[in-house]
């Protein structure tokens, strides 16, 4: 007998079946290529190989999910997933996003409400192991190697004043709440998904955060980057259109074109095209030659101003390797013990007080009700 469960709303028809029966005999409709259908795969296969498919609604033919809805799939057909969230980069985003707003004290606190509103609609949406990380204060390591790299000047004190309650909150909500001090939100991020992607268990891990850092992380379907704003999943493929190179080339990439967000500039006159040609041939760049002479003449012939370019990185081939260095993410092997630590199984005691802090009991009381109907499901 196969087993017959009920689609989440918005996801499909009424009724959908998994097992092994194949993609036509299911209640709903896939947009599918011959590669897949033709792999003999089960159905939470086919959907995981995907990435994120096209599905419609039997009954309405309205476009169906993307990222957030496969999710829903996951869970439901029982295939694990894993969301690693940026929460410092959630939270700048929510702040520069929301009108503000004070919270019982009077103080602002718009931006942390933001950031639970969204991650609390990320659990409603079917996730089911949530980690964020947060960098507890902005300097790092980094900043003892290069004297310009980002620091916290310049944030505004309003928002800079909720970096303390949004971990606080994170941790109310029941979240796993890395909070980093040496290491930056990004490393926690790079740490926990090579742990969770060596889970046998996990089918998918995705990392919630847009940022180009990030990129070096893909590998494959298997673990991805999930831009929730733009409803966007990029993968490997999806990597090497948008930067020209391989997830194992974007330190070396950034070397060259630099990071404003980060606070290194990367080497005069290389830019995006030109440092994708050549760390596409050579990968990384001690494999580039000093002289242009000894350059691939494909690349040489592909590159506008290739002798200046490589004039250029074999002077500065020391600041580049420190870009290199300051680009690639650390990984942390002691981060992440197990992927069920990130299980979520509700609120804290402590989180209805919170919500009153932040004058939202509407919150609070959805947090507390999807928690119940988790566990009414699960028992």
């Amino acid at each position: 007998m196969q087993r017959g469960v009920v689609a989440p709303d918005g996801v499909g028809g009424e009724q959908i079946t998994g097992g092994e029966l194949p993609v036509d005999q299911v209640d709903v409709r896939l947009s599918l290529p011959d590669r897949i259908i033709e792999q003999d795969l089960t159905l939470p296969q086919m959907l995981l190989r995907l990435g994120a498919p096209t599905w419609q609604r039997r009954r309405r033919g309205q476009p169906g999910s993307t990222a957030l809805r496969l999710a829903v799939w996951s869970a439901t057909l029982g295939a694990m997933e894993v969301h690693l969230v940026d929460g410092t980069y959630e939270l700048f985003r929510q702040f520069f996003g929301q009108p503000p707003r004070p919270g019982a004290d009077g103080a602002e606190v718009g931006a942390v409400r933001g950031v639970l509103r969204s991650l609390v609609g990320l659990l409603a949406g079917g996730a089911t192991h949530v980690g964020v990380a947060t960098d507890h204060v902005i300097e790092s390591f980094r900043n003892d190697l290069w004297a310009g790299y980002k620091t916290g000047v310049g944030i505004d004190p309003r928002l800079a004043a909720q970096f303390p309650l949004l971990e606080e909150a994170l941790t109310a909500l029941g979240l796993v709440v890395w909070p980093m001090v040496e290491l930056e939100a990004d490393d926690a991020l790079a740490s926990a998904a090579e742990a969770a992607a060596r889970d046998p268990a996990v089918d998918r891990v995705l990392l919630c955060t847009p940022d180009k850092d990030l990129a070096q992380c893909v590998v494959g379907t298997r673990v991805v980057q999930l831009d929730r704003r733009r409803d966007v999943v990029v993968d490997e493929d999806a990597v090497r259109s948008r930067f020209g190179v391989g997830p194992a080339s974007i330190p070396d990439w950034l070397a060259l074109v630099g990071d404003s967000a980060d606070g290194f500039p990367g080497l005069p006159g290389w830019g995006r095209r030109s440092a994708a040609v050549v760390l596409g041939h050579y990968r990384h760049l001690e494999a580039v030659p000093d002289a242009v002479g000894e350059w691939d003449l494909a690349v040489r012939r592909s590159v506008r101003q290739a002798a200046t370019l490589a004039a250029t990185l074999a002077e500065a081939r020391p600041a580049a390797l420190l870009f290199r260095r300051l680009a690639t993410l650390r990984v942390d092997p002691h981060l992440l013990g197990s992927v069920t630590e990130l299980t979520w199984r509700g609120p804290t005691g402590a989180w209805e007080a919170l919500c009153r802090r932040l004058r939202d009991p509407v919150l609070a009381e959805r947090a507390l009700a999807l928690a119940e109907r988790r566990q009414t499901a699960g028992a």
